[in-house]
């Protein structure tokens, strides 16, 4: 009977290790699945960082549309045309931080929005230049065609796209980072100093100095004419 019990038992423990193993290589390959066919992580360097997804969709070859979806202020919108994608590829939209992109170097501007948009396959960045542009688009009523759109060519912002009234919108061909940002007062592109409307305390002296010197002379010719008029009798 003892036998019998021990083999009851051991039959138990043997069951209870084979569920445990079989639990954890599914948790794995779980893990591995959610490694491989997850978004494409942004790369690293970019100021901003662009690391909050905001959204991820498949898209194929006959093109498609992710979004709008918010980032901060601005609806993004990004538009595939049908053979830009040789196969279904994984379409990331993140969100940056933008105190972290500041200026983006353009001087007297600040970033006030922006998005990332990472394209990949099973978990790896696509590399192959699309068959056709891919379109974003950055939608909101703070935008104004003063503003920048600028995107991150890996080393630096730089400006693309066009600017209007309530929306940005640029083209590309890979994976970029975008911006946007606006005039803050300070100095702007082409410029040396702000440009207020107001006149400067100097110009307004210098104006005022002129001005009484300009009152001080023709004083002086009034009177010299006036001795001569009256020496002249």
């Amino acid at each position: 009977m003892r036998l019998f019990s021990h083999l009851g038992r051991l039959a138990q423990l043997l069951a209870i290790t084979a569920l445990a193993g079989t639990a954890l290589m599914t948790a794995a390959g779980v893990a591995q699945a959610a490694q491989g066919y997850g978004p494409v992580p942004p790369p690293g360097g970019i100021p901003g960082g662009y690391f909050t997804v905001i959204t991820t969709q498949t898209i194929g070859p006959t093109g498609g549309t992710v979004g709008p979806v918010s980032s901060g202020p601005l609806a993004v919108t990004v538009h595939v045309p049908a053979g830009a994608f040789p196969f279904p590829l994984r379409v990331t939209l993140t969100a940056p931080n933008t105190a972290g992109i500041g200026s983006a170097g353009f001087p007297g501007f600040q970033a006030f929005g922006g998005v990332g948009v990472f394209i990949g396959h099973n978990g790896v960045k696509y590399r192959a230049a699309f068959g056709h542009p891919v379109t974003v688009s950055m939608a909101s009523t703070s935008v104004a065609s003063s503003d920048i759109a600028a995107v991150w060519n890996g080393s630096a912002f730089v400006r693309t796209g066009t600017v209007s009234s309530g929306v940005a919108v640029a083209s590309f061909d890979s994976d970029p980072a975008f911006a946007v940002l606006r005039p803050t007062g300070g100095a702007i592109l082409g410029g040396t100093s702000a440009v207020t409307g107001k006149p400067l305390l100097g110009e307004g002296l210098l104006a005022a100095t002129l001005l009484l010197a300009g009152i001080g002379g023709l004083i002086h010719v009034r009177r010299r004419r006036n001795r001569a008029s009256v020496s002249g009798h």
